[in-house]
């Protein structure tokens, strides 16, 4: 044998080596067992792994695509990307950067092991906007902050510009430790050949892109990475990016557009930049363009007001977000600031204060759609469930009781997500201003959008993991929204009451309730106080949990129709959110509501249909065609039902109903048609107040009366565009009465439809609105707030 290599060696020393190589060379099967699909980006996708190392290390595996033409898989080179992230992570060191382990080539596909990070920055927004919904503490805040500007500090002095800061591409270890990661877009700048501009025309996320280059700047410094630190800081204060535009793509010749709409962001909380402040400015290529754009004023200090309440804190971001890049505070000052120094100061473990509860969830890994692509097979139940000793002891004790609140997650394969990212934000815009709320990765893949990653509570049954069915999220969206419904209706109950009546009352009568003022004095020299809240009881009843449920199921639909924040959160998935939402709470207390209908007008002095009342002249002389009588005076003659006062209690109402109209089919009867018409209001509500609330309480316009105003403006909307159907659920509920006393009797919803077109026109679809515009404004806005302010005070620690 060792003749055989020695002759070979002496033939060819080329072919030596390379069987000499090769049987050195060790595989990545061979090497570490695959336990599961991270996330996919532009240039490749991300596995966690584990070594075959006795220590049982985790690591994440990131394999570089292939190029592809067509369905054909081809061998083009290795990417630029690919490069610079190989070349400069082989050359750096430091805690709060990603390591990485090693290189490997095999089957012309190129493999880099990093080291395994639990979280990032994006799912920690999206946990504490969307799950606890509070603000991140000030402790939590200094760390994660302090760490990322260490690592930016080393990353400076090593001459290299990061280039795609934000919160998708910054880690978080499960001790507690700040990783910056990607360096895919990241540059030596250290005596460079040609202008970085020449490189790369485009580079930042748009969201954390630096004004200079927004203005075109070829030639540009370490700045635009303190910039994006600023963006990132803000966004961990108001858990939602501080400067959220669109962006203009390039054109076909590829020519990088004028980006206005960034810019005005970026204009409405600084201000308008001003040669004085930002000499050189005029001599920027976009700054004709930006010349014809609106001026704005600086009100940075009113947008800290409520985010960041500390001096210091608002001085730092100040300086951060100096428009010329030679006054921004380096990542060397930024580490020294005085913010840094003032209680309570940061730590290394950014998780040290957290209570268990609030602490956010690790992600779960999912089977990849590609598993062939990594050469060896797909993780099963028994891989994914296995962490070594090693691992569990460097997650730290505070994760001891994480298991009890974990939110199983995934990384939709394929996405333009981050690799790093699992979270939920976006959208937030959330936080996007929703009832605004997504883990993390190990190491992410270039890309130019901050996506969301998801929490998969779905793949909890592929990992094996199970969830308890009542979570803590779950519990406060239930409490809050009961709360909130049982607010609502008692602030309103004589404007709700008054609803009802006019619209079941007859269309012509003497002694009809008219106006609003009126009917409301009418109502309480006949009834009194117990008038007003005639009907609040079983509304209360009911509408607790009508509310808890529609709350809880528009919380939970948000989640499931974003995948847990892969997906943008956008109009229609809030609009088919809302409507599931109301559909829900419909059906599961749709008999107290009729009940409720019934006991509203049960002792109002409707004006009653003659023909259909027994004459009784001896109790009430009747004259004309109609009387005033009450509309319980419907099922027999006057002295019987005088005598029948416990039909006037929920269940005494109940159990009538039941009698005289066909069993428990009829409680449920108009339950179609209300369904059919609370969905859409139901939907238009939610949507149109996350929509307002981003209009009306933009950053650092907050305030109490604001929220309301949101929750009123949103309620009129969807009640005046969806009355018509609350007229006719309210026709449908009370048409069932014996003997029609009220006039009319309707063989279903579309008879009732044509039926009041017929006989009162399009205007009897709108009876009683202008009362109910005046119950929906406080009712919506109560609602809202209550429910915002009660689920506040649960999470809060």
């Amino acid at each position: 044998m060792l003749e055989e290599w020695s002759q070979l060696l002496q033939s060819d020393p080329m072919r030596f080596y390379r069987l000499k190589r090769d049987r050195l060379h060790q595989t990545v099967a061979s090497k570490y067992t695959i336990l599961g699909f991270i996330s996919s980006g532009t240039y490749g996708r991300v596995y966690k792994a584990q070594s075959s190392e006795p220590d049982g290390q985790i690591h994440a595996i990131k394999k570089f695509k292939p190029d592809k033409e067509g369905d054909v898989v081809t061998y083009t080179g290795i990417s630029q990307s690919a490069i610079r992230e190989i070349a400069l992570n082989r050359e750096i060191s430091h805690e709060n950067i990603v390591a990485l382990k090693e290189v490997i080539l095999e089957d012309k596909s190129i493999y880099m092991v990093f080291e395994y990070a639990e979280h990032d920055f994006l799912q920690v927004i999206h946990h504490y906007s969307q799950t606890l919904r509070i603000q991140i503490t000030s402790q939590v805040l200094k760390s994660l902050i302090h760490q990322l500007l260490n690592g930016l500090v080393y990353l400076h002095s090593a001459h290299i510009l990061h280039r795609d800061l934000k919160p998708a591409n910054i880690l978080i270890t499960a001790s507690g430790v700040v990783k910056i990661g990607d360096l895919g877009l990241a540059r030596l700048i250290y005596q460079p050949l040609q202008p970085l501009f020449a490189g790369d025309k485009v580079v930042v996320t748009i969201w954390y892109r630096a004004p200079e280059l927004l203005l075109g700047a070829k030639h540009y410094n370490k700045a635009v990475d303190c910039w994006a630190v600023g963006c990132v800081f803000a966004e961990l204060a108001s858990l939602r990016p501080i400067f959220k535009g669109e962006e203009a793509k390039l054109d076909s010749k590829k020519n990088v557009p004028f980006q206005r709409d960034q810019l005005l962001k970026i204009f409405d909380v600084l201000g308008t930049p001003i040669e004085k402040d930002w000499p050189g400015l005029r001599d920027m290529p976009e700054y004709q363009n930006m010349k014809r754009l609106d001026t704005y004023q600086n009100r940075l200090t009113e947008w800290c007001q409520t985010r960041i309440r500390s001096h210091q804190g608002y001085e730092l971001l100040r300086q951060l977000f100096a428009y010329d890049p030679d006054k921004r505070l380096t990542a060397k000052e930024a580490l020294g600031h005085k913010w840094f120094q003032e209680d309570p100061r940061p730590t290394r473990n950014v998780f040290h204060c957290v209570l268990a509860h609030h602490l956010p969830p690790q992600r779960r890994i999912t089977q990849d759609e590609a598993p062939s692509m990594m050469g060896m097979p797909a993780p099963t139940a028994q891989t994914q469930s296995q962490v070594p000793p090693a691992h569990v002891q460097a997650q730290g004790q505070h994760l001891s009781h994480q298991s009890q609140v974990n939110h199983s997650q995934q990384s939709k394969p394929g996405s333009t997500a981050s690799f790093g990212s699992v979270s939920g934000g976006g959208s937030f815009e959330f936080p996007n201003h929703s009832l605004h709320a997504p883990f993390a990765p190990a190491f992410m893949a270039s890309t130019q959008s901050s996506q969301p990653s998801p929490i998969s509570k779905v793949m909890a049954a592929v990992n094996g993991q199970k969830q308890p069915f009542l979570m803590p999220d779950i519990a406060s969206y239930f409490i809050a929204g009961g709360a909130a419904g049982a607010a609502s209706r008692t602030v309103v109950s004589p404007l709700e009451r008054l609803k009802i009546i006019q619209q079941v009352q007859p269309r012509t009568a003497d002694g009809q309730y008219k106006g609003v003022w009126r009917s409301l004095v009418r109502m309480w020299q006949e009834e009194g106080f117990r008038g007003f809240m005639r009907g609040n009881g079983i509304n209360c009843l009911r509408i607790v949990p009508y509310s808890a449920v529609q709350f809880t199921t528009y919380e939970q639909m948000k989640k499931w129709f974003t995948a847990y924040g892969t997906k943008e959160l956008d109009t229609p998935k809030r609009l088919a959110s809302g409507a599931l939402a109301g559909i829900t709470s419909v059906c599961a207390t749709y008999p107290l509501d009729l009940v409720r209908s019934r006991l509203s007008i049960a002792t109002a002095s409707i004006p009653m249909q003659a023909q259909e009342v027994p004459p009784i002249s001896s109790v009430m002389p009747i004259s004309g065609k109609q009387a005033l009588s009450s509309a319980y005076h419907t099922s027999s003659t006057l002295n019987q039902t005088l005598s029948k006062r416990v039909d006037l209690t929920v269940i005494g109402m109940t159990l009538k109903v039941m009698r005289e109209e066909g069993g428990v089919p009829g409680l449920y009867r108009g339950l179609v048609t209300t369904a059919v018409g609370v969905a859409p209001y139901v939907g238009i509500n939610f949507a149109a107040y996350e929509a307002l609330r981003g209009v009306v309480t933009p950053p650092g316009k907050n305030s109490i009366v604001r929220k309301l105003a949101c929750g009123a403006l949103a309620g009129s909307i969807s009640q005046t565009l969806t009355y018509p159907f609350d007229v006719l659920r309210r026709k449908m509920q009370v048409t069932g009465m014996a003997h029609g006393g009220l006039g009319y009797h309707y063989n279903g919803a579309f008879d009732a439809l044509s039926s009041i077109i017929r006989t009162e026109g399009l205007r009897g679809l709108y009876r009683g609105l202008w009362p109910n515009l005046l119950k929906v404004a406080p009712s919506i806005a109560t609602s809202f707030f209550t429910y915002e302010m009660v689920k506040e005070m649960l999470v809060t620690p």
